[in-house]
């Protein structure tokens, strides 16, 4: 399923460097509806000024969870794509993972890079095995960052650090997992 994902997911308008984007709201929402139908125990930890909380999230409100990913900017829409490039496609042969990264081509856009790693296979065709995007907003009122990785079939977390003039730094962490070992 992940190869047709894969290829309808990703836009056939020409671009500048002549590469399609993949569209990484599409695979989240594939995933988001993936487990919508499943049984899986989604487990949720919060982390604030290394404190944790553990709470659990029905499937209804996995989504609301999700938002920060199914909101993110579609760089496979060529109105917000030609405002970004991919950078060369790297194979790291020692973790067999293809890296594609995007990267805005004016250094004030909210999404500062995006990776997507995918595992090359021949026999059973490419899967998606997790996504990396780095958001910025900045305003008059302080910055949020936020590190953001999606861990396909698994888990996703968002680290989100906001800092407002004149105050100290505050981190906050959030992890989902539904289908993960207990032991990573």
């Amino acid at each position: 399923m992940l190869p047709a994902l894969l290829f309808f997911s990703c836009k056939q308008d020409k671009k500048p460097a002549g590469k399609p984007f993949i569209s990484v709201p599409s695979v989240i929402r594939a995933q988001v509806k993936q487990v919508d139908t499943s049984l899986f125990v989604i487990r949720k930890i919060v982390t604030v000024d290394s404190t944790s909380d553990t709470s659990y999230v029905s499937r209804e409100n996995f989504a609301e969870e999700a938002k920060d990913f199914l909101n993110l900017p579609d760089l496979a829409d060529p109105k917000i794509g030609r405002d970004y490039k991919q950078d060369s496609a790297i194979y790291e042969e020692a973790l067999n993972l293809v890296i594609l990264t995007y990267r805005p081509l004016d250094k004030e856009a909210l999404i500062r890079k995006e990776e997507i790693l995918i595992t090359p296979s021949t026999i059973e065709g490419d899967h998606f095995h997790s996504i990396l995007v780095s958001t910025f907003n900045q305003d008059r009122n302080g910055s949020i960052q936020k590190e953001m990785l999606w861990s396909i079939d698994k888990s996703f977390q968002v680290v989100t650090t906001v800092q407002s003039p004149g105050q100290p730094e505050k981190t906050r962490i959030v992890k989902l997992t539904w289908n993960e070992d207990e032991d990573r």
